[in-house]
């Protein structure tokens, strides 16, 4: 059985900037033209993101990074 990772508020704000960060970089550099498309690396970007903190990544500018690097996979 697996249990759900529990994040504090903070995280959570930090994931959140981060992914918005990521998604507004993404948007600059690459063209997303369909909707389904950018529901999908959204998922794997704000994933991306989530899996850094939960490995101890704090900085915001590096889970940026971390996330855009999701339009590359």
């Amino acid at each position: 059985m697996r249990f759900s990772k529990s994040y504090s508020p903070a995280k959570v704000g930090l994931m959140g900037r981060a992914c918005d960060e990521a998604w507004r970089g993404i948007l600059a550099k690459f063209h997303v033209p369909f909707e389904s498309q950018a529901e999908v690396v959204r998922l794997r970007v704000a994933t991306r993101i989530r899996s850094a903190v939960t490995r101890g990544e704090r900085d915001p500018e590096q889970l940026k990074v971390i996330g855009m690097q999701a339009i590359d996979r």
